[in-house]
């Protein structure tokens, strides 16, 4: 089995079948670093997950919850350090069977993640927590300073330059 940086465990048999079971998982130095490492970033400074889970159409779990983190990144245009609040919502279904071609289910949701089940009726968690934050991160962090850059794309108009040309001169001089 994988080792994974962040594992945190939901089983379907110790959810609660009529409330909504609530969990807040914080993640400690080790994890925070593995997870650094894993994102490939310059620091998670911290990761914290508040988790409902219920159940679902008699055998499913229904996760849901925030994922709050605060992460360090490298600016795209300058290489200096980034700070960021990181905050983003999911919910994924744990289910023992295969549910993707499941119709009914599909409608609830078009954006339902579906996760397998462990037979024993574990869920990891954890795991979709480190996926969704890495899903979240800003893909071109830049500074305030940054912002201040233009940035030309493919298919933009380049702005004519106002300026004086310096050999303007000699073109006149060519002429006498």
């Amino acid at each position: 089995m994988i080792d994974l940086e962040f594992s945190r465990i939901i089983n379907i048999n110790k959810v609660h079948k009529q409330n909504e079971n609530t969990y807040t998982y914080n993640a400690n130095d080790t994890e925070l670093t593995a997870i650094t490492r894993r994102l490939n970033i310059l620091k998670v400074e911290s990761l914290c997950a508040d988790i409902t889970a219920k159940i679902y159409k008699k055998d499913h779990l229904l996760i849901s919850g925030i994922i709050k983190s605060k992460v360090i990144q490298e600016s795209i245009i300058s290489l200096s350090e980034v700070s960021e609040d990181v905050e983003t919502n999911f919910s994924v279904i744990f289910s023992y069977d295969d549910l993707r071609n499941n119709e009914s289910l599909m409608n609830m949701d078009n954006n339902l993640e579906i996760e397998s089940m462990e037979e024993d009726g574990s869920c990891e968690v954890g795991e979709i927590v480190v996926q969704e934050l890495s899903l979240a991160l800003n893909g071109f962090p830049k500074t305030q300073e940054d912002q201040k850059f233009e940035v030309f794309t493919y298919g933009d108009e380049i702005p004519e330059d106002t300026t004086k040309n310096p050999f303007a001169v000699l073109k006149d001089l060519k002429n006498k």
